[in-house]
C-alpha cells in the first residue's frame, strides 16, 4: 500500500501561512515518493492563521471593515462570515495586534481594543449567532476594556461620569454598565480560542507574562497588573464572577478575562478546537506518519502550541510526528515529550533574515520533509523507487 502521510503544521509567522507550509512540505514529500496518499491539515492554535485555516474548510465571506487600531489611528481589516451557519471568526489581531503598532515607541497604557469590538459589532449585524475570536498576537493590556467600550459598555467613575480608555486611568472605575449592549448579544455563543492558561493577575497573569513582550517597562507592567486586579475585583464584586486566577483570562492582555465576565463567553483551548473542526483524528487514525511544524520550536511549543496538539491527538493511534520547525530550540525536551524527530528546516549558516523570506523558507521545508520521510523509509525498511538527488538533500 501506498506510504500515507498527514500533514498538519501551523503557519510560519512572519512568513508563511499555515496552507503554504503544508504545501512545501507536501512537494518535499512528493519529491521522495511519488505515490504517496498525502493528507493536508493546515492547523492555527487560535493566533495569526485562524482565519485563514477555518475559513478554507467551508464557504466564508471575507469581510473588510476600517476600524480603530491599538494606537487609535484607523486600520483595514477583515475577519471571516459563514452566513449559512451564521459563523464569525474574527482574529483579535487583525484589529488590535503587534503588527499594526507604527510608533514603537507608544506607551502600552494608551493602546486600546476598539477595532476588534468594532468588528464583532460588524459581525453582529451581518446576523452572526457563532463568534470564533483568535486571541493571539494581542498589542494590547487593557483587559478588553476598548472592545467592551464598542459594544457599548461604560466603565463610569464615581460621579457616573465615563473614565479614560488610558490604563493609568482604570483605577477610576467603580462600576461597569452594561444597559446598552445589544439584546442580540444574548443570543450569540462567543468562543475564545488562545493558546495559553495564564490566568488575570498575578506573577503568572497577563501583566507579568506578556506586558513585557509587548514593550511594557517595569513601571508600567505594575500598572498594569494594579488596573486588572481592580477590573477583576469590579467583577467578582458587580456580577459574582471569580477571574483573579481563572485559566487562561489573562490571554489578549486580559481580553479573555473581561468577555467572560460581562458577556458569557467561553474560553477553549485553540489548537483543540480547530483540531475538532477538522475531525484531525479520523485523518490521523488512517495515517502512516504525520508531519507537523512551526516557525520556532522550543519547551514553550508544550503549552498549547499546534505541534503539542497535534502530538496529543495521535497518541492513542502510536503514530509517530515528526516536527519541523524553521528553528528548534530544547530538542530533547521536544523529543522526551514524544515526538519522533525534531528538525530545524533553517541551516544553521543561513542569515534569519535570508530564511524568512518566503521562497527561501518553501526551499527548506521541501527539502527537510525530503530528508524526513527518507528518513522514516529507511527506519521502517519500505521499498520504493525513488532515491534523493542532491537538490533534495
Amino acid at each position: 500500500m501506498p506510504l500515507h502521510l498527514l500533514i498538519a503544521p501551523d503557519s510560519f509567522k512572519a512568513c508563511l501561512s499555515a496552507s503554504a507550509v503544508a504545501q512545501a512540505m507536501a512537494e518535499g514529500v512528493r519529491s521522495v515518493v511519488t505515490d504517496a496518499t498525502l493528507s493536508l491539515c493546515p492547523l492555527s492554535d487560535g493566533g495569526e492563521g485562524l482565519t485563514d485555516v477555518l475559513a478554507a474548510r467551508r464557504p466564508h465571506n471575507i469581510i473588510y471593515k476600517e476600524v480603530e487600531g491599538p494606537e487609535g489611528c484607523l486600520v483595514r481589516a477583515a475577519y471571516a462570515f459563514d452566513e449559512e451557519r451564521q459563523t464569525a471568526v474574527i482574529e483579535l489581531a487583525a484589529a488590535s495586534g503587534y503588527a499594526l503598532i507604527c510608533n514603537g515607541a507608544s506607551s502600552i497604557l494608551g493602546r486600546t481594543t476598539r477595532g476588534t469590538g468594532q468588528l464583532m459589532l460588524d459581525a453582529l449585524d451581518h446576523g452572526c449567532t457563532t463568534l470564533l475570536l483568535g486571541l493571539g498576537g494581542s498589542a494590547t493590556s487593557d483587559g478588553g476594556v476598548g472592545l467592551l467600550r464598542s459594544l457599548g459598555v461604560r466603565f463610569l467613575d464615581r460621579m457616573g461620569c465615563e473614565v479614560a480608555d488610558r490604563i493609568d486611568d482604570f483605577h477610576r472605575i467603580a462600576s461597569i454598565d452594561t444597559a446598552a449592549l445589544s439584546p442580540l448579544w444574548r443570543k450569540c455563543c462567543i468562543l475564545l480560542l488562545c493558546d495559553v492558561d495564564n490566568p488575570l493577575c498575578g506573577p503568572r497573569g497577563a501583566a507579568h507574562t506578556f506586558a513585557p513582550q509587548k514593550g511594557a517597562s517595569p513601571q508600567e507592567v505594575g500598572c498594569i497588573e494594579t488596573a486588572l486586579t481592580h477590573l477583576a475585583d469590579l467583577y467578582q464584586k458587580q456580577w459574582g464572577v471569580s477571574l483573579h486566577q481563572c485559566p487562561g483570562a489573562g490571554a489578549a492582555g486580559g481580553t479573555a478575562g473581561s468577555l467572560v465576565a460581562t458577556m458569557g463567553a467561553t474560553i477553549k483551548r485553540g489548537i483543540d478546537f480547530v483540531l475538532a473542526d477538522a475531525d484531525f483524528a479520523a485523518q490521523a487514525s488512517q495515517a502512516d506518519l504525520i508531519l507537523t511544524g512551526e516557525g520556532h520550536a522550543d519547551a514553550q511549543t508544550l503549552g498549547g502550541k499546534v505541534p503539542h496538539g497535534v502530538l496529543q491527538a495521535t497518541a492513542t493511534y502510536q503514530k509517530p510526528v515528526y516536527l519541523l520547525a524553521g528553528a528548534v530550540s530544547n530538542a530533547d525536551t521536544l523529543k522526551a515529550a514524544g515526538f519522533a524527530e525534531v528538525l530545524a528546516v533553517t541551516p544553521p549558516t543561513m542569515p534569519l533574515s535570508e530564511a524568512l523570506q518566503p521562497e527561501c523558507a518553501k526551499a527548506n521545508l521541501r527539502r527537510t520533509a525530503a530528508r524526513a520521510v527518507q528518513a522514516y523509509i529507511e527506519k521502517k525498511n519500505i521499498k520504493h523507487n525513488h532515491t534523493l538527488n542532491n537538490d533534495e538533500v
